[in-house]
């Protein structure tokens, strides 16, 4: 099964519907002829949470205040970029940036300055973010896919605090080789990264990288965020990261355990046996192990 098959499959991984309503926000939601948004309203600012039911089980964000609009990374595919677009557009305010890190794609049509890291930027062009796209393209073809990818970028670096829209974006390691970054919002006590899913096996490979993990989440779980925002599931809260720390350091103590692929494979799914994505475990299998 190739790579774009495999990662078709993350539709049925996605959530259908927000986070509990904590009691500083309500939650509406308006279907679009691709997908639903999900308006988190925190009354000084409306996050825009845009899931587009696709393949890849896609979310992307967008924050309004009265000063305008953000774009926090787009999706892969041509008619999800174009009605997320429109939806944007009906909202009647000027788009103020595109925070890109991990899902560049299509962003010529919201016609925005984009903002990214240098790392972020190289993984687009010549990186793990391109070699994706291109198997996109192989897999839905190149009239589906939104292929288009910046070049270059307004750049940011980590540690960065900007504003956009009268919004304090603070700008986070993303703890990847390549330098993608991560975005918190200390606003509205949020915080983005691009994969977590609490009920999802991760895509892991290496030891190293699980520690990093590991590391990566029980800082967001120090920092105390209200809700943790990803690209493939709907926001969650702190009870999803202490549900996927728990995972991790399982996974972890199983890998130092198991022999193969296979005793690591079926080790996992007997700890966490309502977990989805197989694909994902599968992928971080062949790479954990060399038989």
């Amino acid at each position: 099964m190739n790579s774009v098959l495999k990662l078709s499959a993350l539709s049925l991984l996605i959530t259908t519907g927000p986070a509990a309503v904590a009691s500083d926000y309500n939650v509406t939601e308006t279907k679009l002829s691709e997908g639903i948004v999900y308006v988190y309203d925190y009354k000084n600012i409306k996050m825009h949470v845009y899931n587009t039911q696709d393949p890849l089980g896609d979310v992307l964000y967008a924050f309004e205040t009265d000063k305008g609009l953000v774009l926090l990374e787009s999706t892969v595919l041509k008619k999800n970029v174009e009605c997320f677009n429109d939806y944007l557009k009906g909202l009647n305010k000027n788009l103020k940036g595109e925070l890109l890190s991990y899902h560049p794609n299509g962003y010529t049509t919201y016609k925005s300055t984009v903002y990214a890291t240098d790392g972020a930027v190289k993984s687009w062009n010549e990186g793990s973010v391109k070699s994706l796209t291109e198997q996109f393209v192989s897999g839905f073809g190149e009239d589906k896919v939104a292929s288009d990818m910046p070049e270059t970028a307004n750049k940011i670096k980590i540690g960065d605090e900007l504003s956009l829209a009268g919004i304090n974006f603070k700008i986070l390691d993303g703890k990847t080789t390549e330098g993608h970054f991560d975005v918190a919002i200390p606003e509205i006590n949020a915080v983005y990264t691009h994969m977590m899913g609490s009920d999802v096996h991760n895509i892991l490979p290496s030891k190293e990288a699980i520690e990093s993990e590991i590391l990566r989440f029980e800082k967001i779980q120090n920092d105390n965020y209200d809700l943790i925002m990803t690209s493939h599931y709907m926001p969650e809260t702190q009870a999803g990261v202490m549900q996927k720390l728990v995972y991790l350091k399982k996974v972890k103590e199983l890998a130092d355990k198991s022999l193969n692929r296979q005793e690591f494979i079926s080790a996992v799914k007997e700890a966490f046996p309502s977990y989805k994505g197989e694909n994902y475990l599968e992928m971080s299998a062949s790479m954990l192990f060399k038989k």
